[in-house]
């Protein structure tokens, strides 16, 4: 399975609304304003980026300014934000680079630099300090890892503060 179904070698393109401009540059093609859908290890993401250079060989995939959307059993469970990423599109791995934040459909919000997505195994990890802004605490961390529900999580040295009520 492909990662990017509609990407074309064409000049302009128009998909769901949104354009998609390609242009060739040594062993890459530039496309700007990039959207895609696609299901993966029975994960609905939705993929939303400023832009995408794409190597030829399609092992690798460089993104700019992204916003992922996961969706798990047709209901949403999360949304990852990183100023730049990239995606290996043999295995669907995502590493977010820079400033990279994630929101639940439960109302959490993280921080940290650098975080990864491995698909097969359907988890979330950091190793960079991470913050976590719950409705009554913050926890502080070294590291993370979490299934994409937030249902599992592992925080090393974690330091919690409790908003008071």
């Amino acid at each position: 399975m492909m990662f990017f179904v509609f990407y074309s070698y064409k000049t302009s393109t128009k998909t769901k609304n949104v354009t998609v401009s390609t242009a060739t540059v040594g062993i890459s093609h530039i496309i700007k304003n990039f959207f895609t859908i696609q299901d993966v290890e029975k994960v609905k993401i939705i993929l939303k980026a400023v832009s995408a250079v794409v190597n030829k060989n399609n092992k690798n995939i460089n993104l700019k300014l992204l916003t992922l959307k996961f969706h798990d059993n047709d209901k949403y469970v999360l949304t990852l934000t990183a100023e730049e990423a990239n995606i290996n599109t043999m295995t669907y791995d995502v590493l977010g680079v820079g400033k990279c934040s994630l929101d639940t459909a439960s109302g959490e919000h993280l921080e940290t630099i650098n975080l990864n997505y491995d698909a097969k195994k359907k988890i979330i990890y950091s190793n960079n300090n991470i913050k976590i802004i719950k409705s009554n605490e913050i926890i502080y961390g070294t590291s993370f890892k979490s299934d994409i529900k937030f249902n599992k999580i592992v925080i090393k040295n974690q330091k919690v503060i409790f908003n008071k009520v």
